[in-house]
């Protein structure tokens, strides 16, 4: 691959990725990702997780949880296609 395929690759990937947060789905999806990680009942603590720490991981977990269903809530408020003129300026601008 040459120098200029792999900085249009990369440059591709960096929107992809710019895009894909910017939607509520990507914080919803993440959030759910901290809440399945908290402690469950009958978890077996670790050698060395005492239940002080494991609920101080879980508290920690739920304020990260809480902060992607924030930042979700603030791009579900600005509708759905307030990313729309962005996109078509990005394609717009690549040609």
């Amino acid at each position: 691959m040459n120098p200029e395929d792999y900085i249009d690759q990369f440059r591709e990937r960096v929107v992809q990725e710019a895009i894909a947060e910017a939607l509520p789905a990507f914080w919803h999806r993440r959030a759910e990702l901290f809440e399945w990680a908290m402690s469950k009942p009958g978890d077996r603590l670790g050698d060395d997780m005492t239940p002080e720490l494991q609920q101080r991981r879980d508290e920690l977990l739920q304020l990260l949880a809480d902060e992607c269903h924030t930042r979700a809530s603030v791009r579900e408020k600005l509708g759905e296609d307030w990313w729309g003129p962005i996109i078509k300026g990005l394609v717009e601008e690549a040609k």
